[in-house]
């Protein structure tokens, strides 16, 4: 199996995409949901993701969360596990890949 870690693929455009220059892996509507008491809740979706290669028999692409989070579809899509962090609390590198169900 080859890995192949991708740069964040550019957004397909849409209406309230970040402004140019702006990298952002796909774009995010919010629809608002009910609040817990004051504070507000929206659900996001994800739109299409630009830039992803088509899927490679025994190739795996690890992308971030978000990019597979948007790819839910295709099981050759990776992004890191769980998080682990040195003493200072900050990240050192993670345990592992997650992938699609």
């Amino acid at each position: 199996m080859v890995l192949k870690s991708q740069p964040s693929p550019r957004p397909a455009p849409s209406p309230g995409s970040p402004s140019p220059g702006t990298r952002h892996p796909a774009p995010v509507t919010r629809h608002p949901s009910p609040g817990i008491g004051t504070i507000p809740v929206s659900i996001p979706t994800f739109g299409a993701v630009a830039g992803l290669p088509a899927p490679e028999p025994g190739t795996a692409y690890v992308v971030s969360a978000m990019v597979r989070e948007a790819s839910r579809d295709r099981r050759d899509v990776y992004s890191p596990g769980e998080l682990v962090r040195g003493t200072d609390g900050q990240p050192i590198g993670c345990r592992g890949l997650d992938g699609n169900a």
